[in-house]
């Protein structure tokens, strides 16, 4: 049976999966089955004006990015863009996808949009085994993410 990862990609990785942490590498397994959901990153006057044309535009971007990079590493993947609510976009992802674990890829404190801020913890409750990493603006790996 192929383990079904949700990966929720809050930015690109650069050298990926062989920058990410020992324990994330298992998940990047050819008898893997990922999806990747890619949020939209808003300000807080983006979300309070509704202006989501732009940030959508750019989560489309980073997905398709991560998904010709995991197809030309040889990883089965599928992905969506996400609402700017994470917690919601995980909501979303679980309904359609039904993984076995989920990967947060988040950016460094200081650099995380403000839905991005105690994720790790506000996933948790799922029930499902969560490990992650954060990554700088420029989508080095920074190390992983606490639990």
């Amino acid at each position: 049976m192929k383990k079904r990862v949700l990966i929720v990609a809050n930015g690109f990785v650069n050298d990926a999966p062989r920058a990410l942490p020992a324990e994330l590498r298992t998940f990047a397994e050819p008898n893997s089955q990922m999806h990747v959901v890619v949020p939209a990153h808003l300000t807080r006057l983006q979300s309070l004006c509704s202006d989501l044309d732009r940030p959508r535009a750019d989560a489309h971007d980073r997905l398709g990015q991560i998904l010709q990079d995991m197809t030309a590493l040889g990883l089965s993947a599928t992905g969506q863009t996400g609402d700017e609510n994470q917690l919601l976009a995980v909501e979303d992802a679980l309904a359609q996808f039904h993984p076995h674990a989920i990967v947060l890829i988040t950016r460094v404190p200081g650099q995380q949009n403000w839905r991005e801020r105690q994720l790790i913890a506000k996933v948790a409750r799922f029930g499902l085994p969560v490990q992650g990493a954060q990554i700088t603006h420029d989508g080095t790996v920074a190390g992983p993410l606490a639990v």
